[in-house]
């Protein structure tokens, strides 16, 4: 059932020792808590212990909610008060010592290790068939809901056999999107064990240790968020690059060449391009990779385009908290899958588009919505999903944007949003995107950067930016570059959500400068540091400051001695919390070397 890799090994569980540690644990909880029919906090990230634990509550007769260990204080407690939870079950050993008054945590690891002392499970159980999933909303999904989930699968399989893989060979999911997510829970984990797939769980999530725990372990499926995909991209362009004489032309004709044959010969064609694109598959996903998705947010073009190039056979897909995984494109044409189509609606719903443009989506998989009082609301059997969607003639979905993100052109145009941010390929930037700048504005592009940036690299980075600006066509181009050193993706999305954003941005959470106030600032931060710096020599040494000079010998020039020297490491050292290096080769001597090491380290935050 599951593969977690270990530094040195791998450690595997079959469905067989999933079902004894569940009793097990099911039957030490319930000796616990009892059988009280009430949502029990499920705590930690992917794992074996972490299925085991789910499973177990459930068959001590009670809910469980799979919390997200990402999630703010507050959002716990909300949560907390609207479910009634009384006990928390972890299966890390990092996680929280307390969630609140009257919370009980409680260990699985302990609860396992009672052993012959675990009390009988009566024959009738009150089972729970309820799961709550979410943070902000709270989604409450029935056994049943979740049971279309299952049978969705019956469609998807007869469209495209390579969903349950080789027969020789099975499944092997690397389990990256968390499974206390319904994206998770429902179209990875639930839908894939059903048919008897093996889970692989990574080291970390470092996009380096993800790429070699799936080549590790032969991993043939992998369902990801499009920034996961974004990386990838990243890395097969990088090493098309490093290859001697290539140029941009002769890589965009190999790939126009390669989606060329993979849609007039499906399977021959993709098996050909794999061997063709060996050199560069070489250094990303492994050959034994049959099935991909990106779930969560929007892909950009050019990653699903590459990667398809590339005998990589992404689909793109579509889902919402409450609908869970609405539409998945299952084409085995790779033409059809790079055309941005989210592909047609999984048969447990049925989606249409609304008067102003929105999709609604109504079925029997539906979740329904927990209220703070902790009462059910119903959805009425319909949700609006508030994406601004189209609908081909055979059912296939094609997103536009968020209606609330839309960015009102001075024509009178609208403009997605994620359309004009990946215009934005930029180096050097951890994360960037586009924000409106209201009804008839100029967009603004918002780059988070990281603080040891250098000058040199900033303006390489603004060069970029300006030469992509100046390629979009003048409506469509940004007036305003902000920049942040604040993550605008929350550590509990997996793409960003620009309303989240703009309501940090408010609140002061998310701070934004240009180019010529960050200048200003690191000026007078630089004055600062040189001035305290200064003081400190005057201090130790005994002397005037107008005196010390910066290109000055502490101890040459200045008089200082050994004891004085380094007396004055250790107060830099405390004053500016940083550690300066002793070994002799990087030894400064001067009030201009203290300043330029200094500030190196306060960047870097050594």
């Amino acid at each position: 059932m599951c593969e977690t890799a270990l530094p040195l090994r791998t450690r595997e569980m079959t469905y067989g020792d999933a079902e004894r540690a569940i009793g097990r644990l099911a039957a030490a909880l319930y000796g616990a808590i009892g059988a009280c029919d009430r949502y029990v906090g499920l705590w930690g990230e992917n794992s074996a212990e972490w299925l085991v634990a789910f499973w177990a509550i459930l068959r001590s007769g009670n809910r469980p909610y799979p919390m997200n260990p990402q999630s703010s204080d507050a959002e716990t407690a909300k949560a907390f008060q609207s479910l009634d939870i009384r006990a928390v079950l972890c299966v890390t050993k990092d996680a929280p010592q307390a969630f609140g008054d009257g919370v009980e945590v409680l260990d699985a690891s302990v609860l396992l290790s009672r052993g012959a002392s675990l009390p009988k499970l009566p024959c009738e159980l009150p089972f729970g068939e309820y799961v709550a999933l979410g943070k902000e909303k709270l989604c409450v999904w029935r056994g049943a809901d979740l049971a279309y989930r299952i049978l969705d699968a019956e469609r998807a399989v007869k469209e495209n056999p390579m969903l349950i893989g080789d027969p020789k060979t099975g499944v092997k999911h690397l389990a990256i999107l968390p499974f206390y997510h319904i994206f998770g829970l429902g179209a990875v984990y639930l839908q894939f064990a059903f048919f008897g797939a093996t889970f692989v769980f990574p080291a970390g999530d470092a996009p380096d240790v993800l790429l070699y725990t799936a080549r590790r372990c032969e991993i043939t499926h992998l369902f990801a968020a499009p920034q996961f995909w974004h990386t990838v991209e990243k890395a097969a362009l990088r090493a098309f690059s490093s290859r001697e004489g290539n140029e941009s032309r002769a890589f965009e004709k190999r790939i126009a060449s390669s989606l060329s044959l993979q849609k007039r010969f499906p399977r021959f064609g993709t098996a050909r391009v794999r061997k063709g694109m060996r050199e560069i598959r070489m250094k990303l996903l492994p050959d034994s990779v049959r099935f991909c998705v990106s779930v969560g947010g929007s892909l950009k073009p050019s990653a699903l385009c590459l990667l398809n190039a590339l005998g990589y056979p992404l689909a793109d897909a579509y889902g919402t908290a409450e609908c869970g995984l609405v539409s998945v494109e299952l084409s085995r044409r790779a033409d059809v899958r790079v055309s941005g189509s989210l592909g047609k609606p999984v048969p447990s719903l049925e989606c249409r588009i609304g008067e102003d443009g929105t999709l609604l989506v109504q079925g029997d998989s539906l979740a329904d919505c927990l209220m703070p009082s902790g009462t059910i609301a119903e959805t009425g059997g319909c949700v609006d999903t508030g994406d601004l969607m189209r609908m081909d003639v055979d059912g296939r979905c094609y997103f536009f944007a968020r209606s609330t993100d839309t960015i009102t052109l001075g024509n009178g145009g609208t403009l997605s949003p994620d359309e004009l941010a990946f215009s934005f390929s930029l180096r050097g930037a951890l994360n960037h995107t586009v924000l409106s700048g209201g009804a008839g504005e100029a967009p603004m592009l918002v780059v988070e950067i990281p603080k040891s940036l250098s000058y040199e690299a900033w303006d390489l980075l603004e060069r970029e930016i300006d030469a992509r600006n100046a390629a979009l066509p003048g409506v469509m181009q940004v007036k305003k570059v902000w920049y942040t050193h604040d993550p605008l993706l929350s550590p509990t999305d997996f793409s960003i959500r620009r309303d989240r954003l703009l309501r940090e941005i408010d609140a002061g959470r998310v701070r934004l400068f240009d180019r010529a106030s960050a200048m200003e600032a690191d000026e007078a931060e630089r004055a600062d540091v040189r001035a305290r710096i200064r003081a400190l020599f005057s201090e130790i040494l005994g002397i005037p400051e107008e005196e010390i000079a910066g290109d000055a010998h502490f101890m040459m020039d200045l008089g200082g001695s050994s004891l004085d020297y380094y007396a004055l490491i250790g107060e830099l050292d405390r004053t500016f919390d940083v550690k300066l290096p002793y070994e002799s080769e990087n030894f400064a001597y001067s009030l201009d070397d203290f300043e330029r090491i200094i500030k190196e380290l306060m960047k870097a935050h050594v």
